[in-house]
């Protein structure tokens, strides 16, 4: 399970992974929403709260179980599935009773004004269109440091992080692997091989240089600011924080969110 945070190279990892023929790895996923919605009406439902508790929570963990690798039989016959979706962090323990195991789960990760930087270069860069960011007569959004504030509070990044948050103060980053973006662009062969390790399954070659994309979105249904599109040859870019952001908005990002540098390992 892809459970990477925004703008941190989860398509770019998908598509890397999809290299090896043994894996099928998947677009932005539905699945998780159908089994948390599953798991709603198992909570509400009269006929099911009527009957043995204990037998209700065995048929249901079957159903589920059942019901994802049915899923993924009737897409694939590869010998391993990657699902992508930001959302299963949120969601590793009941991912652990699904599966009746821990679940592998990997996230990727970037320095945070990258992030913040990114989501902005995105919303200048589509300046012909109406973001749905900004309400000039109220003033809402209407700067670069308000639009920072905005990301942190809002889809995907502001969810995003809080989920990483939560994950940490749970402890259950220790049994996930993360990843840092700038280190699978800058160290891709010693990464993978920690991938493929976590995963306890054989490695593979990969190519860096030609990186084909085998995922594809109709980003028009993720929003204006979504980009999942990569770059065919790996290589690390720097889009130039303090420029984009500026200082101010910077030192906000670091005093707001230290716990993520700490956790990730990154210089203030």
């Amino acid at each position: 399970m892809n459970c990477s945070m925004p703008r941190a190279g989860s398509t770019l990892l998908q598509n890397i992974l999809a290299q090896n023929p043994d894996f099928y790895c998947t677009p932005t996923s539905g699945i998780m929403d159908f089994m948390v919605d599953v798991r709603r009406n198992f909570t509400t439902n009269p006929a099911i709260q009527a009957q043995d508790e204990d037998e209700m929570k065995k048929a249901f963990q079957s159903f589920c179980k059942k019901g994802l690798y049915g899923y993924f039989e009737a897409l694939t016959d590869k010998k391993y599935v990657v699902d992508k979706n930001r959302e299963w962090c949120s969601f590793f323990n009941f991912a652990k009773f699904i599966l009746e195991k821990p679940p592998k789960m990997i996230g990727m990760v970037r320095h945070l004004p990258q992030v913040f930087a990114s989501l902005e270069l995105k919303y200048r860069n589509t300046s012909h269109k109406d973001s749905g960011v900004v309400e000039r007569e109220s003033f809402v959004n209407t700067t670069t440091e308000k639009r920072a504030e905005f990301f942190a509070g809002t889809r995907p990044l502001g969810t995003a992080l809080e989920r990483m948050y939560e994950v940490t103060m749970q402890g259950l980053h220790k049994e996930m692997l993360f990843i840092r973006y700038e280190d699978l662009c800058m160290y891709p062969r010693e990464i993978m091989e920690e991938v493929y390790a976590y995963l306890e399954i054989p490695s593979y070659e990969h190519n860096f240089s030609f990186i084909e994309q085998l995922t594809n979105e109709n980003d028009t249904f993720h929003g204006i600011l979504a980009d999942h599109k990569i770059r065919p040859m790996l290589e690390y870019t720097d889009n130039n924080p303090v420029e984009i952001l500026g200082q101010s908005t910077i030192a906000w990002i670091q005093n707001q969110y230290k716990w993520y540098y700490e956790v990730f390992g990154y210089n203030m």
